[in-house]
């Protein structure tokens, strides 16, 4: 009987753990390597749908209202997630990052930067507007958040890198890999999509981390959203191994049983 509540034990403290060890940030990326600039669709299109569907609330800043070449004196820019519940701002921190528009990036001239403003509500190209960044910078919230998603153009065409250190509520960090060096190299209209989404934490900052590769290598980000978590969410398919461990813990306890008759 001690034997048999042993491993009833056992199996209940497996399962347990093998739920713990679940994530709890689930990521949305996709990458398009090349494609018209000024285009939204394909892969990142979908991973942006997909992070938006998994939330509420959703607000974004498209840098559309900023004068050409903001913070033209400063290293801080400062942001409104337009639509978020509780009217979320934040802070962009970096030495190398200024707004830009369409017209002035080129886009469809005779030289092209290749980044490009992803929002594509403006009237005109003078309007359409997008973050030109050539190093890291860092994002801080007014208030902690669980979700965040941004659009990024012409990432990796250089050789360049991206990364993002997520620093949580209680101070701890966690790097996550956005876009590595691209092998073969991404042409000018290059797109990607990344967010994610934490059931269980909350963060206060970002840090955007830019590896230049061989030469300097322009990103542009556009349509920064932060959002707040459905209330309901659709229901959670266990992993084999956890399905395997249930298992084991309901046929303990039917042995367990059938010794007590």
């Amino acid at each position: 009987m001690i034997s048999q509540l042993r491993s009833i034990g056992i199996a209940v403290a497996l399962l347990a753990g093998a739920a713990a060890a679940q994530a709890s940030l689930t990521v949305y990326s996709g990458v398009r390597n090349s494609g018209p600039i000024g285009t939204v669709d394909g892969t990142p299109k979908t991973a942006r749908d997909n992070f938006v569907a998994a939330l509420t609330s959703v607000g974004s800043e498209n840098f559309d209202s900023f004068a050409n070449f903001a913070p033209s004196s400063s290293t801080t820019l400062n942001i409104n997630f337009s639509g978020s519940a509780g009217g979320i701002t934040g802070s962009l921190t970096g030495d190398q990052m200024f707004v830009v528009s369409d017209t002035l990036a080129q886009v469809g001239g005779a030289s092209p930067t290749g980044r490009f403003d992803t929002t594509g509500t403006g009237a005109s190209s003078d309007v359409r507007k997008y973050l030109e960044v050539a190093d890291s910078f860092t994002l801080t919230f007014s208030a902690a958040v669980s979700a965040f998603g941004v659009y990024g153009t012409d990432i990796g065409d250089f050789g360049g890198s991206l990364d993002v250190i997520l620093t949580d509520s209680s101070g701890g960090q966690t790097t996550r890999s956005i876009q590595d060096n691209n092998a073969g190299g991404a042409a000018d209209g290059g797109l990607m999509f990344w967010g994610f989404v934490d059931t269980t934490k909350t963060y206060t900052s970002l840090q955007f981390v830019v590896s230049q590769g061989d030469s300097l290598d322009g990103f542009g980000f556009d349509d920064m959203m932060v959002g707040s978590l459905r209330t309901t969410q659709p229901p959670t398919v266990p992993e084999p191994m956890s399905a395997l461990l249930a298992l084991a813990a309901l046929a303990a306890a039917g042995a367990a049983r059938r010794a007590r008759r």
